[in-house]
């Protein structure tokens, strides 16, 4: 997913105060704080937002007038700048019945850069609309029981002019964790989902109408976090990966469900396309993968290591 904004913007929110109900008032349900939700921002802050339950998921829905990214022309650079970075010709997955399968095709590559003498930053009505919402689930939600409060937010800020939208998807508790300071700022980075992207049913639409509202799955917001943290690791961390490419995706993989402590899985499957190779991982191997991924850095270490994981043939593998 591409991420339009910095979420440095979410450290705004970090501070944002809460005020908890006094002891004699009746705990707060769901239903109640959606409601306060949509009222705040309608009555306080003039926002047309729509909020919508789906399983343990709330969507949010805002539709703008305004444009959410500007574009504007800067001083351009003739000079073209090579630099050696991995090149991501494929990364996929997802979960099929009991198992995790993902497919990849990363190599090493020389970049050329050139200066397209032109930036885009989020427009002061994107930036402000959002910060009032996120402020408002502060005020709205966080003091709720975890029982009561919602597992997923979705939230959908849409350009109904030109059907242009984004989207940000977070688990709820990650997001208290990184308020409270539990989670530091890059590793949050790493959990939000983010989106831009067009549709015309968007045009128009004031009311969310047009949107397909399903509960957010654990196993998609793991893949895709998976795929968010290979993505920058490969193509955006300062530091690189400089051993062997299976192992950094399989302590990618191990570590995004150690976070989670996510158990749900028989299997991970792992096939390099390239090398038309496959590796397996049963729940109690990937566990401890974390552990001494970083015993393993470089190709003898690694054949070695091979020769113990039980290797899947790569016809096996359905594609996808």
């Amino acid at each position: 997913m591409k991420r339009l904004i910095p979420l440095i913007v979410l450290a705004v929110f970090a501070f944002t105060g809460c005020q908890k109900p006094p002891d004699n008032q009746p705990p707060v349900t769901a239903s109640e704080a959606q409601q306060k939700f949509v009222n705040t921002l309608r009555n306080e802050h003039k926002l047309n937002v729509s909020a919508f339950q789906a399983g343990t998921t709330m969507w949010i829905y805002l539709p703008m007038e305004e444009d959410l990214v500007d574009y504007h022309g800067a001083k351009r650079s003739e000079d073209e700048r090579q630099k050696k970075q991995f090149v991501i010709n494929t990364f996929e997955g997802n979960k099929k019945d009991t198992a995790y399968r993902f497919m990849f095709d990363i190599t090493d590559g020389i970049k050329t850069q050139k200066d397209p003498g032109y930036k885009s930053d989020a427009t002061e009505a994107f930036v402000r609309n959002r910060t009032l919402i996120y402020g408002t689930i502060n005020e709205t939600f966080a003091d709720l029981d975890k029982d009561k409060a919602p597992e997923f937010i979705a939230i959908l800020i849409a350009n109904i002019k030109k059907g242009i939208a984004y989207k940000t998807v977070f688990n709820f508790s990650d997001y208290i964790k990184y308020r409270s300071e539990v989670i530091p700022f890059e590793e949050y980075n790493m959990r939000e989902l983010s989106e831009l992207y067009g549709d015309e049913r968007l045009i128009g639409d004031k009311t969310g109408k047009s949107l397909d509202l399903k509960p957010v799955e654990w196993a998609w917001f793991l893949v895709e976090q998976i795929k968010n943290r290979v993505n920058f690791k490969f193509l955006r961390s300062d530091f690189p990966p400089e051993g062997d490419i299976v192992i950094e995706i399989s302590g990618i993989i191990a570590n995004t469900f150690r976070y989670y402590d996510h158990k749900d899985f028989t299997l991970v499957i792992l096939k390099d396309i390239r090398d038309k190779k496959s590796y397996q991982y049963d729940p109690q191997q990937l566990a401890s993968f974390h552990e001494t991924v970083g015993m393993y850095t470089d190709r003898a270490k690694f054949i070695k290591m091979r020769r113990m994981m039980p290797v899947m043939p790569t016809a096996d593998i359905p594609k996808k």
